[in-house]
């Protein structure tokens, strides 16, 4: 099967990008793979590796440069998204015409099973196929500030937001009905009040032209897996794609990390970036300080609880003897 497959990135993602190039490639062999790097520059080793990656698995290599200025100052807001994050908005200006289906995968994810009955599964009358966004479920909390909330509350209640870190697009369809000035007008029209810019645009924008599989298959978040119970072995055997939003497992020693990290260190040390993750995080875990300031804070209100408890004891003790004096007729 002939798959197309995007994914966006900066030069410094450029390892955990290949790691999910790797996973991806290692677990489909059978299928023959145009791959697509939305990026405003890489330096000439990057595109060596990636080059060599591809020519490994008889893969095709096609950059599609993305000019960060085309988005402006307003989308990226609060400044926590990268624009790098942006540049999907911008993948159907750029993708040729023989490109009518193709995988958008984040570089954060690791591809675990063979995706070929993803990949072709019908459409039926829709146009993507997406997952549940893991953490925007019905009971969560509007954390995304008021208009970001009423805008998207009907969505959420009802199950419909979706995580744009995998998607399956009908890219036939889409090059002809969408560009990145519709997604424009749309940012325009909410007035830029939105959280996760290219994900709320996405969603706004497709709402009823989206497919859903399950994300436990197919975009399962590893940390929520975790949270729920699924060991690694259990990610492993069961689930396609892993998702590791949020905290990464190349990051230092500032979050705590799980088992289920594991999957994308099996996959990240049978690279050529194994010694450089390997170093980069015995350094970083060997300097951090996160976890010892916080033991140190958890000990300093420990014993300032303490000593509250000792006060408040010994006013209840005065206060009992005055009881007792006063019950006795001393007082």
């Amino acid at each position: 099967m002939k798959i197309n497959v995007a994914t966006s990135l900066n030069e410094g993602y450029t390892p955990y990008t290949y790691v999910m190039l790797y996973s991806l490639f290692k677990n489909n062999t059978e299928h023959e793979f145009t791959v697509y790097l939305l990026t405003d520059g890489l330096s000439e080793e990057s595109k060596r590796d990636f080059g060599a990656l591809c020519a490994r698995y008889h893969g095709r290599l096609i950059y599609l440069t993305v000019d960060p200025r085309v988005f402006g100052d307003r989308l990226l807001g609060s400044g926590e998204w990268t624009k790098e994050a942006c540049f999907r908005l911008a993948l159907f200006d750029l993708l040729p015409d023989d490109a009518e289906r193709l995988i958008y995968l984040d570089g954060d994810i690791i591809v675990n099973k063979n995706i070929g009955s993803l990949y072709s599964k019908d459409f039926k009358d829709k146009h993507l196929l997406v997952c549940h966004d893991m953490t925007m479920t019905p009971d969560s909390e509007p954390v995304y500030g008021h208009l970001h909330t009423e805008t998207f509350n009907k969505l959420i209640r009802e199950n419909r937001y979706f995580n744009s870190g995998m998607i399956v697009m009908d890219t036939a369809y889409l090059k002809k009905h969408y560009s990145l000035r519709n997604y424009m007008a749309l940012a325009q029209k909410l007035n830029y009040e939105i959280h996760a810019p290219d994900q709320d645009l996405l969603n706004y924008a497709h709402q009823d032209e989206t497919l859903y599989v399950s994300e436990w298959e197919w975009d399962l978040f590893a940390c929520n897996a975790f949270v729920r119970g699924y060991d690694y072995a259990t990610v492993k055997r069961r689930v396609g794609v892993v998702h590791f939003v949020g905290e990464k497992p190349w990051n230092d020693g500032d979050h705590l990390h799980y088992d289920v990290e594991k999957l994308w260190w099996d996959y990240a040390l049978e690279t050529k970036f194994s010694g450089k993750f390997l170093d980069d995080f015995v350094k970083s875990s060997t300097a951090d300080t996160y976890f010892l300031k916080k033991a140190y804070d958890l000990g300093r209100a420990n014993a300032s609880l303490e000593q509250d408890f000792q006060t408040i004891a010994k006013s209840f003790g005065e206060l009992n003897d005055l009881r007792e004096r006063m019950k006795n007729g001393q007082e």
